[in-house]
């Protein structure tokens, strides 16, 4: 099973699932009104502000800015909040989808041990499990991956390799939108500058 995502700068995520059997399902999800401000400043405040209100209980939020800090491109771009919580987030999903895949198991009543459960089984059913938390874990990887690039480039393998080790316990909370702004930012904010709907966001 194979997963390829494309985002539009119309707010619009595109989900192409391709299964072994040769068939394909499409999925087609609309982001969350601060999610379309991605690459702002007024993102960067949003993002600014839920660090600081959950750094201390959240202490993997100070290791991941640490790691970002070092890396000049995002150090300096006026952008580090934003990429903190990108990588906040995705560490979440990451986790997220190997709680799912172990009570998916559990609660079929498969195996009872978590590590045999997604591991060790050999039965097919497990291994389309195994494939399916392959293809998502990859989804999350790559997504933060492109939107780490959109905000500062050329992102080096190693770094993110470091930010893929940070332990984080919590889950992130949406940023909200300021209620004196609209749904979707002006398309000339974008740091994209694609103003066409069919075109993804690189």
């Amino acid at each position: 099973m194979s997963l390829e995502s494309d985002e539009y700068p119309s707010g619009i995520v595109s989900n192409v699932y391709e299964f072994p059997s040769g068939s394909r399902t499409v999925q087609v999800l609309e982001l969350p009104g601060a999610e379309r401000w991605f690459g702002t400043q007024d993102y960067e405040e949003m993002a600014k502000q839920d660090f600081l209100t959950r750094v201390a209980e959240e202490k993997g939020l100070g290791e991941i800015k640490a790691i970002l800090e070092e890396f000049p491109p995002a150090r300096d771009s006026g952008l580090l909040y934003s990429g903190i919580h990108e990588v906040f987030v995705a560490r979440v999903e990451f986790r997220e989808v190997i709680r799912r895949s172990l009570l998916k198991v559990l609660n079929t009543h498969q195996v009872v041990a978590h590590k045999k459960a997604l591991f060790a089984t050999t039965d097919n059913s497990s291994s389309v499990l195994k494939d399916r938390v392959r293809v998502e874990q990859k989804y999350y990887q790559r997504r933060c991956q492109d939107r780490l690039k959109r905000l500062y480039g050329a992102f080096p393998e190693a770094v993110f390799q470091r930010l893929n080790s940070v332990h984080i316990w919590g889950v992130p909370k949406p940023l909200i939108l300021p209620s004196n702004q609209p749904s979707s930012p002006p398309l000339n904010l974008r740091q994209s500058g694609q103003r066409e709907a069919t075109k993804k966001i690189p």
